[in-house]
């Protein structure tokens, strides 16, 4: 009645049709309906991922694994709501292989940290070490899982003798009987 035409897409990819019939005030037709149609270009609407995009693991810790679970919503449909999964691949930064990481289609994802690389040994319990790990959607978007890894001090062990050791404080067992 307002001489507006109003369109809404269904998600289809079918070129919509329409009828469009003139009618004045009493509604009397001026001709026969005209056939008509919309011309239109699908744009990929980004997925939005949300869930667990951060973990932390320790150094020499019970917490040598981690896990999440990603979740997406992508208005575009048509099986674009999943990830490329990944399984055990090396999560490699610099050269240094520093663990592997696995993620699903549905976004359930870990991470198991190499305990045994020399960058992960050498952090001190006050120092930590930031990792991103990228993911990617069915439609190609990528995202990222940032992973912590923290520090912890070693402990040394084993037996000590009298004098000085490299890096140590100077000590010394007065009776010989290697308590202290």
């Amino acid at each position: 009645t307002d001489g507006k035409i109003s369109f809404v897409h269904d998600g289809s990819n079918d070129q919509p049709t329409f009828s469009v019939a003139l009618k004045d005030d009493a509604m009397a037709n001026f001709g026969g309906a005209v056939a008509g149609n919309v011309d239109f270009t699908a744009i990929n609407d980004a997925p939005v991922v949300s869930g667990d995009l951060t973990g932390s693991v320790t150094e020499d810790g019970q917490t040598l694994t981690v896990t999440g679970d990603l979740n997406i919503t992508d208005a575009d449909g048509g099986g674009q709501a999943v990830f490329a999964a990944q399984t055990d691949q090396p999560v490699v930064i610099n050269g240094v292989d520093y663990g592997k990481f696995s993620i699903d289609t549905d976004g359930d994802w870990s991470f198991t940290l190499d305990n045994t690389v020399a960058e992960v040994q050498s952090l001190s319990a006050l120092q930590d070490l930031q990792i991103t790990i990228p993911v990617v959607t069915g439609d190609g978007t990528g995202k990222a899982v940032s992973i912590t890894i923290n520090g912890a001090d070693d402990v040394i062990s084993g037996h000590a003798i009298d004098g000085y050791i490299e890096g140590a404080a100077v000590f010394a067992d007065a009776d010989g009987d290697r308590q202290w």
